[in-house]
């Protein structure tokens, strides 16, 4: 009998609830919010970006135009076209008489002339003189992180899209957020073939899970990038007569593993015909090469 009053009880109770909810005498909680769409990329109000063999493309971007000024003193202005995701803008009646394109997605792009990539692997980058002689400083468009780096290396680009290229020896996909190349004019005459400094970073899950572990043989130590703990980790990789010495230093942040790195790839000094070149300071590169990866920090 205690149980039928219960429910009755209850039953009463929620009558009366419902009563005061439409004389307004009740608060109505809110409906769940509405996922937000996807919006229109907006692209940057102005934008320098560097591209492969030393090539750059300045962009402003007024209402519904791209107008590029390229490295070799050309200049387009390029009306907005539908894109399916990124920014795509062209013309296919320029003054030069070809048919140009301009497509880009994130901080990455590319220019194309007549169906031909021209401009190919570019990144946007704000790189300017450091108050260190023959030092620049290199700051991402998202103003993420920023480096210093000596005026001798150059500014280089990547491709749109994710890739493996984000960190060495990887399989997973990520994105290479800046690049710097150390041409082999740095160390003449020697078995030195070139070295690359990159960020990158990934959220795929096997590579946040492996972040700071490596690919396999690789060392870890403890250390730090101004106030932000990071693991640097030593590995290298030898192919067909050529050698590949990588430091990275890795960290996961904001879901990302990050992977501020460099590689240094040279040949094996027994290879080549005796006299004809000079085993190069890898000791001096290398300290170089570290000094980049030290200058790194996070601005957000």
């Amino acid at each position: 009998m205690k149980y039928v009053y219960v429910i009755g009880a209850l039953v009463i109770l929620l009558a009366i609830g419902a009563y005061l909810v439409l004389r307004g005498e009740l608060p109505v909680p809110p409906p769940e919010p509405t996922p937000a769409l996807p919006t229109a990329v907006t692209p940057p109000p102005a934008a320098t970006y560097y591209c492969l063999s030393a090539r750059t493309m300045h962009a402003t971007f007024p209402e519904g135009l791209a107008k590029l000024v390229l490295s070799d003193g050309r200049t387009f202005e390029l009306p907005q076209t539908p894109a399916g995701s990124g920014m795509r803008y062209e013309d296919t009646s320029t003054a030069y008489g070809t048919a140009v394109v301009f497509v880009g997605k994130g901080d990455n792009a590319y220019l194309s002339e007549n169906g031909k990539t021209t401009y190919e692997d570019c990144t946007a980058a704000l790189v300017l003189e450091s108050d260190a002689p023959g030092y620049a400083t290199y700051t991402d468009v998202s103003s993420t992180f920023t480096f210093a780096f000596p005026t001798n290396f150059e500014v280089e680009g990547s491709g749109i899209g994710l890739a493996p290229s984000w960190a060495a020896q990887e399989s997973t996909s990520g994105l290479v957020l800046a690049r710097l190349a150390v041409p082999a004019s740095v160390q003449p005459g020697t078995n030195f073939s070139d070295a690359s400094f990159t960020v990158g970073a990934s959220g795929d899950p096997a590579a946040t899970a492996n972040c700071l572990t490596g690919p396999s043989g690789a060392t870890a130590s403890q250390t730090k990038l101004g106030d932000v703990a990071v693991t640097k980790l030593t590995f290298s990789e030898a192919a067909a007569g050529n050698r590949y010495d990588s430091e990275s230093y890795r960290v996961l942040r904001h879901g990302q593993c990050y992977a501020i790195e460099y590689t240094i790839h040279y040949g094996a000094i027994e290879n080549y015909p005796k006299g004809s070149v000079k085993e190069f300071d890898e000791a001096a590169l290398t300290a170089s090469l570290d000094e980049v990866a030290r200058s790194f920090h996070f601005l957000k």
